[in-house]
């Protein structure tokens, strides 16, 4: 089996990209600017990144060209391609939110961190405060005292 870029465009199937070199894979991404694609990659990798970016593009992929299928269930089978891409899609921003949710819980348990630590710090400055105006009291009390006792004499 030949594969025809122009061919692959008007109907693409998932069983011409099985059947494609890297080169052609590699001529596939070009074509549709697929990023994050090396051609350092294993030939079943790159198919794998081509598949799930011609998905989240949106490019309907049938299993097979050889299939028989008349206008309506052509139809059916493009909507249903279409909804399993808005479903990944779906996933995908779902997944997002969540990703979001989760950022802003960590920022949010980081600042009660930082607060706890600002608000100890302020009972520790307060307690060594009033232990020095303790021991101050305590060694005027002693200063006063031992004047008395010299007074006294």
């Amino acid at each position: 089996m030949e594969f025809d870029l122009g061919k692959f465009r008007e109907a693409p199937t998932e069983e011409q990209l099985f059947h494609c070199s890297k080169a052609q894979l590699m001529s596939i991404v070009e074509h549709y600017g697929i990023e994050t694609v090396s051609v350092s990659l294993k030939k079943y990798e790159l198919r794998a990144r081509v598949v799930t970016a011609l998905i989240r593009q949106g490019v309907p992929l049938s299993e097979s060209e050889d299939l028989d299928l008349s206008d309506g269930s052509k139809s059916e089978v493009v909507k249903l391609q279409t909804q399993d891409v808005q479903s990944v899609h779906l996933q995908e921003l779902e997944l997002q939110f969540k990703i979001k949710q989760l950022e802003i819980e960590a920022k949010d348990k980081e600042e009660g961190r930082k607060f706890e630590m600002a608000r100890l710090q302020l009972v520790h400055e307060e307690r060594m405060k009033e232990l020095e105006m303790r021991s101050f009291e305590m060694q005027s009390q002693s200063a006063r005292s031992h004047i008395f006792c010299f007074s006294s004499v």
